[in-house]
Parts: structure tokens; sequence; C-alpha cells
């Protein structure tokens, strides 16, 4: 799950989203980190078959002090090992969680797991309405990247970094294939 830093008018229109990271800008949050995603240096953890598209050969020969290795090689990627994230959500500013009858301030990927988890079975819902499966697993999302026809699944976060990896078009090392569009995804899925 990556992290992004979400930016609404009053009208709680998106005006901005960019990758959730220390140097972002934003003056409430004043970390060392933000959106998790790299790729692995473990070859325990293969590239699976379905991880394809746009962006997912991305890249990146460079090692940083940011970044914790299992060995002493520079970070390089792709490498055929998994990378990540798969997908991400707002992480960052104040995300509000209602919680025992009181509403929280929270954030990080933390709270963008949860996103994601809500609104998956809201889109689960709506597929059960039209007599639909359920959304399915990780694979799924990238079916949807790589077909989504006239809709858009996903906004894909194109500005920013996670400190080690920059945000690009398509799928990418901080955000994955971006964060949700809920109501695209259903109709994606509905329409299968």
């Amino acid at each position: 799950m990556g992290g992004t830093h979400l930016q609404v008018n009053n009208n709680n229109v998106r005006t901005s989203e960019d990758v959730w990271s220390g140097n972002d800008g934003a003056p409430l949050c004043q970390n060392e980190w933000g959106s998790g995603g790299g790729v692995s240096q473990n070859s325990d953890f293969k590239r699976s078959s379905w991880q394809v598209g746009p962006g997912t050969t991305n890249h990146y020969n460079g090692a940083s002090s940011l970044v914790f290795t299992f060995n002493t090689q520079p970070v390089s990627a792709p490498n055929g090992l998994r990378q990540l994230p798969d997908v991400a959500a707002a992480a960052y500013p104040n995300i509000s969680i209602y919680y025992q009858g009181f509403w929280y301030r929270f954030g990080g990927t933390s709270a963008a797991a949860p996103i994601w988890a809500a609104g998956a079975l809201l889109v689960d819902q709506g597929l059960q309405q039209h007599g639909k499966i359920s959304l399915g697993g990780v694979p799924d999302f990238y079916t949807l990247a790589n077909h989504p026809g006239k809709f858009h699944p996903y906004t894909d976060i194109t500005q920013g970094n996670n400190l080690f990896y920059p945000a690009t078009r398509g799928w990418d090392y901080s955000t994955g294939w971006g964060s949700p569009n809920f109501n695209d995804i259903l109709q994606l899925e509905a329409g299968q």
C-alpha cells in the first residue's frame, strides 16, 4: 500500500495529489518518511507473472542511505523480484477516522489501507447487486489497469517521490497504479 498527499478544495474536489513523502512541503507533519515501496532484494520474493503493465519495467540503478537492504549491493530495479506497492490511497493530511463514536485525525498508509478495504467492500456490494462475483485480489488490480476501456480505475500519481523512487506515469515504485476511483472499478467489474 502506497500513500498519497491529497489536497481538496472547500467542495471536497481533488485539487492535487502527489506522493506522500517527508519533503512534500506540508506544514502539519514534519517527518522523514512517507509512502513505502520499491523492489525486493530478497530472492525468495519473485515477481509474479501478473505484475505487468506500463511502468512495471521502470529502471532504477543506485543506492540510498534511506533504503533498508539485505546486502551492500546498490538497489537495482527491476530485478525479477516483487515490486511494491500495487496501489495507493490518501495517507496525508488529516484523514478522518470514526472510532467508537468519535472522529480522529489519522494518517499514513495505516489510513490508506482501510480506505481501500472499505472501497472494495462497497464495490463488492455493487457487484453483488449486479449478480457478479466479488472483486478479486491483487492480480485483478493489474488487469483493471491494463484493460480499463473507457474507465479510469486509478488516479495516476505522477508528482513527488517516496524519498527514493519518483512517481512516474503508469505503475511506479512509490504509489503503484495510484489511488482508487471506486465507481470506475465497479463499472469495469460489473461489465465483465
